[in-house]
């Protein structure tokens, strides 16, 4: 496994086609330097793939970033965005903050109460939650 500075020198493509290949994305990667290694990940939910691009060097990395900084390129008939890749550790640490925060980076909407109409605490007023029933 790279340490924590080698596994940054790379780029993130993200939106490729379903059925690209890892030559369409060395063709277009391998025109900044030496590429070390790329991995294509499927993601549960999504109908595109991304991939890591990692370099042997940061000046590769560094010159598909600087070529490709104002927004999206065409790997295979779609749109694909060139970004800094991010490392493991720090796509972890990330990760455990949204989740802390109550998912996906917003505020915390977390229920709170019994979950039954009006102020959660169940059995005020005519609704009697805790039965489902109307109370008399």
């Amino acid at each position: 496994m790279q340490d924590a500075s080698q596994e940054a020198i790379g780029i993130f493509l993200r939106g490729l086609s379903p059925d690209v290949s890892k030559d369409e994305i060395a063709d277009f990667a391998s025109k900044f330097g030496p590429i070390s290694s790329i991995n294509i990940v499927r993601t549960r939910g999504f109908e595109t793939l991304s991939a890591y691009v990692d370099y042997e060097s940061v000046d590769s990395a560094q010159a598909a970033l600087a070529q490709h900084s104002d927004g999206k390129i065409d790997i295979g008939g779609f749109k694909v965005s060139v970004l800094a890749k991010i490392p493991r550790v720090q796509r972890i640490a990330q990760s455990q903050a949204a989740a802390a925060r109550g998912g996906r980076g917003g505020p915390d909407f977390r229920r709170t109460g019994s979950g039954t109409f009006g102020s959660g605490r169940g059995g005020e007023g005519p609704w009697c939650g805790q039965y489902g029933l109307w109370s008399v």
